[in-house]
């Protein structure tokens, strides 16, 4: 330590930006069928007791709480646990298997289209002007096993991709 303070996470503007996470993507998700709903994949075991104040009844997601089980443990390493737990609440939200029809065929700017939720939680955070807005939609796009995999046949795989321990946490 170098003689501050830890941030604890989260606090009462982070609690306030993942519950409207959570309902934006509840909204978004509710087009699709169940393997990508909102309560795809379960995980009960992370923290009951904060994400049930968090999320009333609502079902704590897989993703979600793996990530955040996967953060803490890697603490040392200084992840963004914002960036963690709204990059994996968000990252189903522009998945090509369930875009709109009208987007079909065309890869949506991640943070064009995220940027109205963006927005909306900027009197919590600017999330935005920080960077983490762009963080979270970078981490979003590179998140799928199947885009690594293409990225790496075309030599486009970078030391980002490395080195972005939101990415490999989420």
């Amino acid at each position: 330590m170098n003689g501050t303070t830890p941030v604890l996470y989260p606090n009462s503007s982070d609690v306030a930006i993942v519950n409207a996470a959570l309902s934006y993507t509840k909204q978004a998700m509710a087009r699709c069928d169940p393997s990508h709903d909102m309560y795809h994949g379960v995980s009960f075991l992370l923290f009951a007791s904060r994400l049930s104040l968090i999320l009333n009844t609502l079902v704590v997601q897989r993703v979600r709480g793996n990530a955040l089980n996967i953060a803490r443990t890697l603490a040392d390493r200084n992840p963004d646990m914002l960036v963690v737990e709204l990059a994996a609440i968000l990252h189903d939200v522009l998945d090509k298997k369930y875009l709109p029809s009208e987007m079909q065929g065309s890869k949506p700017d991640t943070l064009q289209y995220l940027r109205p939720f963006f927005q909306s939680v900027s009197s919590h955070s600017d999330l935005i002007g920080t960077g983490r807005a762009a963080l979270i939609s970078k981490v979003i796009d590179n998140v799928s096993w199947s885009n690594e995999q293409e990225l790496r046949a075309m030599g486009e795989w970078e030391g980002w991709h490395e080195e972005c321990i939101e990415l490999h946490i989420v």
